[in-house]
């Protein structure tokens, strides 16, 4: 049995093999994360993935120094 992955970016991540089933939702904005310190955000991360010291994707940590949060 494939596993099923809800984004491309929780496939790359999780470097699983399986069916990507995306499902229609709101971008992220950085209106969301504004009320998040760099450490918590890294903290959800590391939880969403499974490994306690993983490090934030390079895309994630540009869009980060652009709001200001690095």
């Amino acid at each position: 049995m494939s596993e099923k992955f809800d984004s491309k970016f929780h496939k790359m991540y999780v470097r699983g093999d399986g069916e990507v089933v995306e499902r229609p939702n709101s971008p992220v904005t950085t209106d969301m994360i504004s009320g998040l310190s760099y450490e918590e955000i890294l903290a959800e991360y590391r939880w969403y993935v499974g490994d306690s010291t993983a490090q934030l994707p390079q895309e994630i940590l540009e869009r980060l120094i652009i709001t200001g949060k690095v």
